[in-house]
């Protein structure tokens, strides 16, 4: 299941195709003259029984509407050996369909992968190699928070890949005033990737203007992992819980009730780590096991809404 960082990133070069063409700037010289830079349709199948579907392609086109270029763009969050295979077949169905250039940009917001996709991929003993263009964090611009009204997309991409930076909160702030201008939608969305993305201090520096533990999440990805929290843990847990002590009116109606409660909410834990692509070890498992607290597992679920470090979930 695809991670909700890169759903972001995903629909940000599906539907702001000339956000790419601002990061790649005159690296790739491309015709100079540009008239419209549209996102196409994404599947670069060859008449072979083999799917080729890249993140997104954008074509380029001149004065007179040909296409100048085309740039296969990938979202690309940990290496993958497959694709070192799969990215020139991408580029020779592309330039043999366009017969223009054709580069394959890798966007990434780990210095790691970057680092990996930028290594040449020996295409025959001949010595011919396959270089992709590679967007890292050191390519993408750290931007000011004025940047956020005028380009709202570049701000959120440049989040996303300086998280972790003093300039970070500013920024993230900036981007939460400019949603007040822009469709509901885009607001939704980039309002969480904020709450989702910025590091732990900045978020904590951010509750006093947001409450983060009753913010309700737009997107649908995030709202869908908050409801099965909401229904399976606190609901169905805490409640249920209450509801059977209160009625039978003995400890161990209350007792049994609590530990369907804890159990509700150690499920929705898992099921919200999961869903946001931590891959959990048997320590956190057993942990996970071990509490008998609800509010400890309560605390631990609020972490794991907006957590980008597994282990900071639980974290004293």
């Amino acid at each position: 299941m695809p991670s909700f960082e890169h759903e972001v990133l995903v629909q940000l070069v599906r539907e702001h195709p000339e956000l790419v063409l601002d990061l790649v700037g005159e690296g790739l010289g491309l015709p100079h003259g540009a008239t419209e830079v549209v996102a196409d349709s994404e599947n670069l199948s060859a008449l072979v029984p083999v799917e080729l579907r890249a993140d997104s392609v954008v074509l380029v086109r001149g004065p007179a509407g040909v296409v100048v270029a085309v740039l296969i763009v990938e979202v690309q969050l940990d290496t993958d050996p497959d694709k070192r295979f799969s990215w020139p077949a991408y580029l020779g169905v592309a330039r043999a369909r366009w017969r223009c250039p054709v580069p394959v940009v890798v966007i990434t917001t780990s210095a790691r992968v970057a680092r990996w996709a930028a290594k040449p991929v020996a295409l025959s003993p001949t010595g011919a190699v396959f270089l992709a263009h590679v967007i890292g964090p050191d390519g993408v611009p750290l931007a000011e928070p004025g940047l956020a009204r005028r380009h709202p997309e570049l701000a959120v991409l440049s989040l996303l890949a300086h998280r972790d930076a003093p300039e970070a909160l500013p920024l993230g702030r900036a981007i939460l005033g400019a949603c007040r201008t822009l469709d509901h939608d885009r607001a939704a969305l980039y309002t969480d990737v904020v709450f989702s993305f910025l590091n732990r201090a900045a978020r904590t520096a951010l509750e006093d203007e947001m409450n983060l533990e009753k913010y309700e999440f737009r997107s649908e990805f995030m709202r869908n992992l908050q409801a099965r929290a909401i229904q399976e843990g606190r609901e169905e847990g805490r409640e249920e819980g209450r509801e059977e002590g209160r009625e039978e009116g003995r400890e161990e109606g209350r007792e049994e009730g609590r530990e369907e409660g804890r159990a509700a909410l150690a499920r929705a834990l898992i099921h919200v780590l999961v869903g946001r692509g931590f891959d959990l070890e048997p320590r956190h498992h057993a942990r996970i096991a071990a509490c008998a607290e609800l509010e400890q597992l309560d605390g631990w679920l609020v972490r794991a809404l907006g957590a980008t470090e597994l282990d900071a979930v639980f974290e004293d």
